[in-house]
């Protein structure tokens, strides 16, 4: 019985060890299928794998095999996967080994030597040692090997139901050959930006104007002390964009290609599960905080004679003070919030949305002034107790300041309808734009009711506001863009944010925008290509301009402009010929587009040889009388209206004698003995604003412009 226990003891130790040596977090689990199975969201720690070999020539490495679905990340602590999102991938780890070193063996030379005998040295003990000469190692060798986990991701049941998003904007980057440099002008008080087309510019061409002004404006701020570009609620900023055209090509604004949106929400990191009116998923650090200063929170809701004496444990526990007033499920704050400004209106809305579409003015009425809602220096060891109480408000602390003490701490809207309403007002009516002569108008302090009709989500694609300065735009290059030095098209906007709208809930706010607009090249060249065919069969051909000249460049023209195939010059001899017109494309006209190779006219002309119908035949030299057969007449029947010449002998490969105007009468062709000049056989010859960053404070909120976050270099 003993041995028994001990056999079982034996394997449970065994299983042990080997769990042990297999594990990962316990937020992970394993199965058969997977070596690591993770949920999305969760980390695991990766056990049991091979260390790197002391001295080897490099570090080992971690790689995942599809980084969509998990990544891994390697600490002093260890190395850990996370879920990003469901699906199968493997995770390769790559690590040198060191070799066993063999010693190197003693060179032992095959000579002669004197076989006299000598006195020997008795020898020492030597038992248990080598000769020096064998103990010299080589130096060590080291191989590369790989060990490998699958790992499959899988959803999180309890996680929330994340929300599809529905933007159509389309954030274009911009072309390449662009370039561009500016400055403020202080006696002008605005700035003023140069943007160039390049001479590697080609084609139509993609102007990314925010990462124009976002770049110029944070440089300038850099240069004058600041991290970034500091703005105040009410502040204005003129711009003045000239662009200049270096490429050798011409262009024009394309219609329609104005595009004035919020920015891409993927490029600012973490995101929120609510979606804003532009169809995205809120960014979290666009995302405003909890509008501590208003009367309906600090005063209705916590109790506290005012804003400053609101505590953090106050705000982490804001759905216990909810629920004792009635107050429950995922959207208490919101249905609290709708109760409040119903009975401060006289209204009976069934929703907060519907109460903020027809109240306009609840964005002023929120935006009071008392605290900012920062909680300064908070200890670390209190936030861990306040998250560990309340981790319901875990997800909406945007923390900042941190330092080894503690850090500052604020609270973002955690329902969807009240951080949709702060983000979509924002955009709505506080971040505004004007362009050309309204921006004489742009005031965001006196003139609220003007500005307001400009914000950023006023100029959506089809909206009256778009199309005006979709016209606007277009009229900056009625007289297109060329290489010309007094060619340019300058622009005017203002960036404005709304004074008195802007409240301390969006001290520590981030924000942007996307500005863009397309040019569209419209300088190109044409071709006109007899094609010359016997039996059906392709001989040859020759390019050449509308009269006939022949050409190795195609014909200058501009896109959509229109060229009439009949005005092209039939050319009824190639080779020492005859040739019949039969056919030319397009029939009508050629409408010239961008693309040269697209931009041919195609005439084609066809001879029959050894008898058969149809075009011109070679000559009969049977002097057979008596045949039977009906004679073909072998001369061709010209067309009428378009006179035709033969295209005579220069010297060189290339003819370059003109074709007589099409009022010449037509040559007669000569004896068959008179030689023919030919039309040698040349083949086709066609061929500020960007993360606006809060000053901490209990006055007016302060915002700073931060450049555009990237999620790749670039």
């Amino acid at each position: 019985m003993a041995k028994k226990l001990q056999k079982v003891f034996a394997l449970l130790m065994t299983v042990s060890m080997a769990m042990s040596l297999m594990s990962i977090s316990a937020f992970a689990e394993e199965t058969d299928e997977a070596d690591i199975v993770v949920k999305v969201g969760e980390t695991a720690e990766i056990h049991g794998y091979t260390e790197n070999a002391e001295g080897a020539p490099d570090d080992d490495t971690w790689t995942v095999e599809n980084e969509e679905t998990a990544k891994v990340e390697v600490t002093d602590e260890g190395v850990f996967v996370t879920g990003v999102s469901a699906g199968p991938t493997v995770i390769t780890h790559t690590y040198y080994v060191q070799e066993e070193s063999q010693p190197e063996q003693p060179v032992v030379e095959n000579v002669i030597t004197d076989q006299t005998p000598t006195d020997v040295e008795e020898p020492t003990d030597t038992e248990g040692t080598l000769p020096e000469e064998v103990l010299t190692l080589s130096d060590p060798l080291y191989t590369l090997e790989e060990e490998s986990w699958t790992v499959q991701v899988t959803e999180d049941e309890d996680a929330p139901e994340i929300p599809e998003e529905t933007c159509t904007v389309n954030y274009q980057k911009m072309s390449d050959g662009i370039t561009y440099e500016g400055q403020f002008n202080e006696e002008a008080g605005r700035f003023e930006i140069t943007v160039t087309i390049g001479e590697d510019a080609d084609g139509d061409l993609v102007l990314d104007l925010s990462d124009v002004i976002l770049t110029i404006i944070n440089q300038y701020a850099v240069e004058n002390g600041y991290d970034s570009y500091p703005v105040m609620p009410g502040d204005s900023n003129p711009i003045h964009l000239t662009i200049v055209n270096h490429s050798g090509h011409t262009y024009q604004y394309q219609d329609g290609s104005f595009v004035l949106s919020t920015a891409k929400a993927s490029d600012f990191g973490e995101q929120t599960l609510f979606l804003g009116y532009d169809g995205q998923r809120i960014p979290a650090s666009f995302s405003s905080a909890i509008q501590i200063s208003h009367r309906s929170i600090y005063s209705e809701l916590f109790g506290r004679s005012g804003s400053a004496n609101v505590t953090i444990e106050d705000v982490f526990g804001i759905y216990d003070k909810l629920a004792e007033k009635g107050y429950t499920g995922d959207q208490a704050l919101t249905d609290y919030m709708l109760a409040y400004f119903n009975d401060f209106y006289g209204t009976s809305y069934a929703s907060f949305a519907e109460l903020a579409a027809a109240k306009p003015e609840l964005g002023d009425t929120l935006a009071t002034t008392g605290s900012n809602g920062i909680f300064e220096e908070v200890s670390w060891e209190t936030l861990d107790a306040l998250k560990q109480e309340h981790p319901e408000m875990v997800p909406y602390l945007h923390i900042t300041d941190e330092t080894e003490e503690g850090c500052d701490v604020q609270f973002r809207w955690p329902e969807q309808d009240l951080a949709a309403f702060a983000y979509n007002i924002f955009y709505q009516d506080f971040f505004s734009v004007g362009f050309g002569s309204e921006t004489a108008d742009m005031n965001p302090n006196r003139n609220t009711k003007f500005t307001r009709t400009r914000g950023i989500g006023d100029y959506m694609e089809g909206t009256d506001l778009w199309k005006a300065t979709d016209a606007y735009l277009a009229s900056l290059t009625e007289k297109e863009l060329t290489n010309a030095d007094d060619s340019a098209m300058d622009l005017d906007l203002i960036l404005c944010l709304d004074g008195p709208g802007v409240g301390n809930g969006y001290m520590n706010y981030d924000f942007s925008f996307y500005m863009a607009l397309e040019l569209e090249q419209t300088d190109t060249t044409y071709t006109v290509r007899h094609e010359y065919y016997t039996n059906d069969s392709l001989t040859g051909s020759v390019t050449t301009d509308l009269a006939g000249n022949v050409i190795t460049e195609g014909v200058e023209g501009t896109v959509d402009q229109e060229i009439t195939s009949a005005s092209a010059v039939h050319l009824t001899t190639y080779d020492g010929n005859d040739y019949t017109f039969t056919s030319v494309t397009p029939a009508d006209k050629l409408v010239l587009v961008q693309d040269e190779a697209s931009n041919v006219i195609v005439l084609r002309y066809d001879r029959t040889t050894g008898g058969g119908g149809g075009g011109t035949t070679e000559p009969d030299d049977d002097d057979d009388d008596d045949d039977d057969r009906p004679s073909n007449p072998d001369t061709d029947i010209p067309d009428e209206d378009t006179p035709t010449t033969d295209l005579p002998d220069v010297p060189g490969d290339t003819p370059s004698t003109d074709i007589p105007d099409e009022d010449t009468p037509t040559t007669d062709i000569p004896e068959e003995d008179t030689p023919m000049a030919e039309v040698p056989k040349t083949g086709d010859l066609s061929a500020l604003w960007l993360a606006l960053t809060g000053l901490s404070g209990s006055g007016l909120a302060a915002v700073t412009v931060l450049g555009r976050k990237k999620r790749d270099e670039e």
